[in-house]
């Protein structure tokens, strides 16, 4: 005859519910359970995605219930993020967090978007994943909105180049999505001499050159 080994008692649940639920690593089924188990020591293991496994050792006695209630921590991971300028507005899933610079802040796992802003630089988006017990850094720099050039010439009707590239317009010109920084604008207009000049553009500002006055070439350029 088989012998029948004494038992007892174990009832299971979990917050959240729905958590796996191991004996001495054989699978049991999912919280809320209860089920009989042998008198003596063992081992519960209780595993749920995105949440840190649970972990303890009970001792079982003959006809006796253990209750046991598993409160399971959500998985975090760290997230830190620098600007190029610094002191850019963050948001985490369109909250607003910090400014830049952003130290190593804890979060649970999973996907968010975050938002750089500021002041005359274009937003910067980007959707990140945090790892559990890792560390996401994002190094980001930010680019200046552009500005605006504004050039009248005298006589009007000159190619106007920008860097070098024509731009297929002529005088009087105006841009006003010229990227921030230095930029060498050159005027050109058949029986006059070319007119050079750096400028530097300002986001959201407007670089005006206004009234450029053209000098007669001492000879004829063809630009044929």
């Amino acid at each position: 005859d088989e012998k029948t080994l004494p038992e007892g008692m174990i009832k299971i649940t979990s917050i959240p519910s729905e958590a796996d639920v191991f004996v001495d690593v054989i699978q049991k089924g999912k919280t809320p359970l209860s089920f009989p188990i042998t008198i003596g020591h063992h081992k519960i293991t209780i595993i749920k995605d995105g949440y840190v496994d649970y972990q303890k050792d009970v001792i079982v006695e003959t006809n006796r219930e253990i209750l046991l209630i598993a409160t399971l921590l959500q998985q975090t991971g760290y997230l830190r993020i620098t600007s190029e300028p610094t002191n850019a507005e963050v948001f985490i899933n369109n909250k607003q967090e910090v400014i830049t610079p952003l130290d190593k802040k804890e979060y649970t796992v999973g996907k968010y978007e975050i938002l750089l802003k500021k002041n005359k630089y274009e937003y910067y988006k980007k959707e990140i994943e945090i790892f559990y017990q890792y560390e996401t850094t994002e190094n980001i720099i930010l680019e200046e909105k552009p500005g605006k050039i504004f050039i009248t010439s005298i006589p009007s009707e000159a190619d106007v180049y920008i860097d070098d590239n024509w731009t297929g317009k002529k005088t009087p010109y105006s841009d006003d999505n010229i990227p921030s920084g230095h930029h060498k604008i050159r005027l050109k207009k058949i029986e006059y001499e070319d007119f050079e000049e750096d400028a530097e553009v300002k986001p959201l500002e407007i670089t005006s050159k206004i009234g450029v006055v053209l000098k007669k070439a001492e000879y004829i350029v063809s630009y044929e």
